[in-house]
C-alpha cells in the first residue's frame, strides 16, 4: 500500500486540516510496523512533524515526518546518526 503524501505540509490548508492529515498519516506509517500502538501524540509541528508513539508495553518512540525538500539527504542522515549515538549512550530509556 502506498501512502498518499501530496497533502503533507500543504500550507494552503488550515492548521487543523494539516494536523488531522499528518496524524492520520502517522497512524498509517506506524501501522506498518509490528507495534501495538496505545497512543500517538503530536509533539512538534513546523517544517517537520514529530510524534510521540507509545505502545502497550510502555515503550515510547519518536516518529518524525519530514517535509519533502526541506533538508538534504545528508542532513537527514546526520540526524539519524546523532539519534543512534544518543541511543547507544542510553540517553533514551
Amino acid at each position: 500500500m502506498r501512502l498518499k503524501t501530496d497533502f503533507l505540509f500543504d500550507y494552503s490548508q488550515s492548521y487543523r486540516k494539516q494536523i488531522r492529515y499528518l496524524s492520520e498519516f502517522a497512524t498509517a506509517v506506524v501501522n506498518r510496523f509490528p507495534v501495538r500502538v496505545r497512543t500517538i501524540r503530536l509533539i512538534d509541528y513546523g517544517a517537520n512533524a514529530t510524534f510521540k508513539v507509545c505502545d502497550f508495553k510502555g515503550q515510547c518512540f519518536a516518529l518524525k515526518i519530514f517535509s519533502a525538500g526541506y533538508q538534504s539527504e545528508n542532513a537527514l542522515n546526520e540526524q539519524l546518526h546523532w539519534l543512534q549515538q544518543l541511543n547507544m549512550q542510553s540517553i533514551f530509556t
